[in-house]
């Protein structure tokens, strides 16, 4: 059961004209532990792990797929290709870890790292 946390995430766009914030906790309410995982094991950002977190979020909200929508726009217009980047707030993440999934005894480490 989760706590009243929230995890603070955000995406951007390459050329930084789009971004919004979010709360990534409903992604990490559903989250495989190998898909946190591979979160943690990459820096809780600009992976192709913390670009899940925005893209296969639970209940997107506007801004981000505000964000999705620029891109493809941008993409789609025959200019330069761009993507975008998704970080995760590392400290409410393991807190947040480590109240609801105890049983993942790799998270104990992430504090010591």
């Amino acid at each position: 059961m989760s706590t009243s946390i929230t995890i603070s995430a955000e995406i951007y766009s390459d050329d930084g004209r789009s971004g919004a914030q979010f709360d990534a906790l409903p992604w990490f309410e559903m989250a495989t532990e190998a898909s946190v995982k591979e979160l943690a094991d990459c820096g809780w950002c600009c992976c192709r792990a913390a670009d899940r977190v925005a893209r296969d979020h639970p209940d997107p909200r506007r801004e981000i797929a505000t964000v999705l929508d620029y891109i493809e726009t941008i993409n789609n217009s025959g200019h330069a290709k761009i993507g975008y980047e998704v970080s995760v707030d590392y400290s409410a993440a393991v807190q947040w870890l480590k109240q609801n999934r105890p049983e993942w005894s790799w998270i104990d480490e992430l504090e010591q790292a």
